[in-house]
Order: C-alpha cells, then structure tokens, then sequence
C-alpha cells in the first residue's frame, strides 16, 4: 500500500514530530512505501489569491505545487494526516491545503442537488492524528469536534474517501512523559498493523 503522510507542524521539538516519527518507524516495521509531505518545510502557501480563485471553479490551478500535491494523492492508497489543534482547528496551511488541493472535478463533483460526489475513493483509508492542549470532553461538547466535522466529515468524506479514523491526543502538555512514551508505542504498533 503506497502511504502519503501529510504533516505540518513547524516545530522538530514538538509532539507531533514524535509522532511522525513513531508512524514512519511502524510503516517501515510493515514495509510500506510511504512519502511525507512535509506543508511547512516545502513552502506551501495556504493563501487563496485572486488568481487562483479566477479559476478554481474549472477545478484549474495557478500554483504549480497543487499539481504536484494532486499527483502524490493519485498514488495514494492510504493517507496520514498529522496535526496539532490550534484554537479548535488545524493549522491554517493545512486548511489552505484542502482549499487549495481539493479542487471541483478533481476532489469532487457537484450534484444538482448541491451535494458533493466525491472522486477520491481510490484512497482506501485516512487516518487523521491530532494532539491538543484541552481536554477531548471539552473539544467535542462544548467545541462541537470542530476538526471531524469540517476536515473528516466535510471535506475527507465527502471527497470519496471512506475509511477514515481519527486518534485524538487532548492534554498533551499536562501529560506525563511515560504516557505520551506510551502513546507513541501504540502509534508504531498501529502503524505496523
């Protein structure tokens, strides 16, 4: 199974790179071909211009780097998404990512109705992983799990892909560091799986 893992956070010291790190090494254990795409360290530019909007509803685009993310996500079977949760969502490149990538007729067609057909049903599972510094009760009852709502229902499902699970870390920073070990092992392991 060819794996896109997509990370961007911009820190090396942080959890999320640990993570990278402990789903790379499993991948590796399970001998999967996988590549990162790494938003921060290629330069992505998450702005929606002027241009890019004259024509977006083709489904076309000005960016040359969106042509190559559209390639890496035609070879996927499978895609990890890593991400910290920042004032209830994911960071902003990561949003521009979807709202830059996933393009009508590409991602998605549109319905007489309005509703999304989706076209990425080559992508057999996703799995989207993200930490936070408050408590999951918190994000889901009174945030209302904004990031499975908009990234995992909104936009992932309603792209085609339907295999999708989502591994929360809430409380990061509180954690102690045996339990945030702890969690890393099983990452690898369901990595490995």
């Amino acid at each position: 199974m060819n794996t896109l893992i997509l990370y961007c956070h911009p820190w090396e010291g942080s959890y999320n790179f640990a993570i990278l790190k402990a789903i790379t090494k499993g991948l590796e254990k399970r001998n999967v071909s996988y590549e990162i795409l790494d938003l921060v360290l290629d330069g992505f530019n998450p702005v929606m211009t002027e241009a890019d909007l004259a024509v977006y509803r083709k489904g076309a685009f000005v960016d040359p780097k969106v042509g190559e993310y559209q390639e890496k996500l035609m070879r996927a079977e499978e895609i990890i998404i890593i991400t910290p949760i920042w004032w209830g969502m994911p960071p902003a490149i990561l949003k521009g990512f979807f709202d830059k990538v996933f393009l009508p007729h590409w991602a998605y067609e549109t319905s007489d109705s309005g509703l999304l057909q989706g076209k990425l049903t080559h992508i057999k599972k996703a799995t989207v992983i993200s930490t936070m510094n408050s408590p999951q009760f918190y994000y889901n009852l009174f945030l209302k799990s904004p990031l499975k709502n908009s990234m995992i229902l909104g936009t992932l499902k309603a792209c085609g892909v339907q295999n999708i699970k989502w591994i929360s870390f809430p409380n990061v920073l509180k954690q102690k560091q045996g339990i945030r070990e702890k969690w890393l092992n099983k990452l690898e392991r369901y990595a490995e799986s």
